[in-house]
């Protein structure tokens, strides 16, 4: 049994070094292509800068000339500008051509080549987080598509008679749902010889969709690529194998069942978030939400109008289930958990909140947040052209362990309160603030799912997948950075966050810096930073 467990851990270990050594040379060549654009681009602007010189010499000299002609009604001048945009434009479509051809002998010789085919590449790939890798290259090659890919022509794989059922399914939904919503909007169903006519159309175009007849070319590809996903199944299935998107950066994830459920059960341990349960609690939080929700409209303090939205319907309400999602940008890829709440009881509560109170953090917090990397990129202009950004400039990064899981659910839900007093007063939409804290106190605390085919309750955070809870973190944060903020914006430097990634800069020495976030580190009992500094840093995706 000891030797059994020892080869587990040389396993594991030589898995993280495979990873780990991988990781280091993409993001190593990605850099070097980075290096090798900006070089290129810089050539480019060169060029193009040599170029406006001499046309503008041989311009003006051609000018100061007593002799003016014309081509096709084209002065001269013209008419070799027009040449030479054609010109230019050929030769784009002849570099294009080559660049084709060429990436089609690239693709024959690494077919054919087996060094070619252990080549660390630049490009976005699956990650393997196994010792043994049983998937071929034209599975990788379609895994490596990633999550945001959907199969063309699914549909047209199916018999006719499938694909007619399919038809009329999609079509019987989607016709419902727009009389629902007109007679919503219009406060009376819509009329009866409008909604044939729309229905003619709608069919018409489904038909086009679902069983108008496709190419050879596109019918061998759908084929093909069907093919390609059932043995992805099989093998998943066989090997017991789980497929995942990766956290933040995205692309796929595959490792083995035993190893995604060891990290499952560790993450449970450390975070100490979760309280298991005897049996199924679905009708007893069903029971606690609406008796809450029957007493805040009894006292008048939610309107009919707001307790009906928010009343869970019992016909439709299922327990909320747990997956965790890889993160392979980390060492040892730890594991971050999602939350499947779209039928939870609590889920057109949270919808509620977050549509209420989300506008106002965003209204008021948008200096100090980063929307996306292009936005990290503006705030970096402008600090530079201020004269902020200095060969001595540290960049620093972190993020905070576990935000979600580790929002203390009282203290959170009191500085909810204060935030909303403080920017809009006792009220949001009609509804009083204590009210708010009573909604969000019964998405936190009603947070109840099954894992592995056991029940858990949440008794401390909240759920990764509820709508509410980025809001209430955010929240939480906006009170917890708030010194740091003041600190930053005295020394001019530049201070932003994205959820719980933030983004810093500082011109003090690196041990002030380090001293600083490891103090940070004592603000609060629950978050625990992960920092990293340098002349460059990764940051979202810049």
């Amino acid at each position: 049994r000891k030797s059994e467990h020892t080869s587990c851990i040389v396993d594991r270990t030589l898995v993280d070094v495979r990873i780990q050594r991988r990781n280091i040379i993409k993001r190593g060549k990605r850099s070097l292509l980075n290096l090798y654009y900006v070089a290129y681009e810089y050539k480019m602007n060169d060029c193009e800068q040599q170029y406006q010189q001499l046309f503008n010499e041989f311009e003006i000299g051609f000018t100061a000339g007593t002799v003016t002609s014309e081509i096709d009604g084209l002065s001269f001048i013209d008419a070799i500008k027009a040449y030479i945009i054609h010109y230019t434009k050929r030769i784009l479509y002849d570099i294009y051509q080559k660049i084709k051809h060429f990436r089609e002998i690239l693709n024959q010789r690494y077919q054919r080549s087996s060094s070619a085919k252990k080549m660390v590449g630049a490009s976005p790939e699956v990650t393997i987080e196994l010792l043994s890798n049983p998937f071929k290259p034209e599975e990788l090659e379609y895994l490596s598509l990633g999550e945001s890919y959907i199969r063309p022509n699914q549909s047209i794989l199916r018999p006719e008679k499938h694909r007619e059922s399919q038809l009329q399914k999609e079509m019987k939904d989607i016709k419902d749902k727009i009389k629902k919503q007109l007679t919503n909007y219009c406060r009376r169903e819509p009329p009866k010889a409008m909604m044939i006519k729309y229905s003619e159309l709608l069919e018409n175009r489904l038909r086009q969709r679902f069983m108008t007849p496709i190419s050879f070319a596109d019918h061998i590809r759908a084929q093909r690529e069907f093919t390609l996903v059932k043995s992805i199944r099989r093998k998943l299935l066989s090997k017991q194998l789980i497929l995942r998107v990766c956290d933040k950066s995205g692309g796929l994830h595959i490792g083995a069942k035993s190893n995604y459920e060891t990290k499952a059960a560790q993450y449970h341990e450390d975070t100490k978030a979760y309280v298991e349960l005897t049996c199924n609690p679905l009708m007893e939080i069903f029971t606690n939400v609406t008796n809450a929700l029957n007493a805040l409209k009894n006292s008048k303090q939610l309107s009919v109008k707001e307790y009906n939205r928010m009343m869970p319907k019992v016909d439709s309400v299922k327990l909320s289930y747990m997956y965790f999602n890889p993160k392979p940008h980390k060492e040892g890829t730890p594991v971050r958990p999602i939350m499947n709440t779209i039928a939870a009881v609590t889920r057109e509560i949270s919808t509620f909140l977050d549509e209420s109170i989300r506008p106002i953090y965003d209204e008021h917090n948008r200096v100090n947040t980063f929307v996306d990397g292009a936005n990290l990129i503006s705030r970096l202009q402008t600090y530079a052209a201020h004269g902020h950004l200095k060969s001595s400039t540290f960049f620093c990064a972190f993020d905070i362990n576990n935000l979600y899981t580790m929002l203390p659910q009282d203290e959170s839900i009191r500085i909810l309160g204060d935030f909303i007093r403080r920017y809009v007063g006792e009220r949001v939409k009609y509804v009083s603030v204590t009210t708010i804290q009573k909604l969000a106190e019964i998405v936190l605390k009603e947070n109840v799912f099954v894992h592995n085919n056991k029940f858990y309750r949440q008794i401390v955070g909240g759920a990764m997948g509820s709508p509410f809870t980025l809001t209430l973190a955010n929240i939480f944060m906006w009170d917890w950075e708030k010194r740091w903020i003041r600190r930053q914006n005295s020394k001019n430097e530049i201070y932003g966050r994205y959820i719980d990634d933030v983004f810093f800069t500082s011109n003090e020495s690196i041990e002030i810096v380090e001293q600083l976030l490891q103090d940070a580190n004592t603000w609060h009992p629950n978050i625990k930073l992960e920092y990293n500094i340098g002349s460059s840093v990764p940051f979202l995706d810049v």
